[in-house]
């Protein structure tokens, strides 16, 4: 996977969709600003990662209760909020990263 500087990307074209393991990947290096369509059709911004130096201390992590990740789905942790979220992978309208 190519990891592009100062990506902006428009999911108007899915053959550039990265796979779940490419954003996986990506969101473990960097934090991600996602811009999705929720279930109800609306939009959402979230600025989210997987990388550890944001990601909750361990303990905190390990005392939650844990849901499976589903195949479709991305569980990320949500910056803002300072909580696990998730979003499908074909809901992206747009994302960018600061790489």
């Amino acid at each position: 996977m190519i990891l592009r500087l100062d990506t902006f990307y428009k999911a108007s074209n899915i053959l550039d969709m990265p796979t779940k393991d490419e954003f996986k990947k990506l969101l473990k290096n960097t934090v991600v600003t996602v811009n999705f369509k929720k279930k109800d059709d609306t939009l959402r911004k979230m600025i989210c990662t997987l990388n550890e130096e944001y990601l909750p201390e361990l303990e905190e992590r390990e005392n939650k209760k844990t849901k499976s990740e589903s195949n479709d789905a991305i569980a990320v942790w949500d910056i803002e909020k300072r909580a696990w979220r998730s979003f499908r992978l074909d809901s992206i309208v747009d994302y960018e990263t600061n790489l």
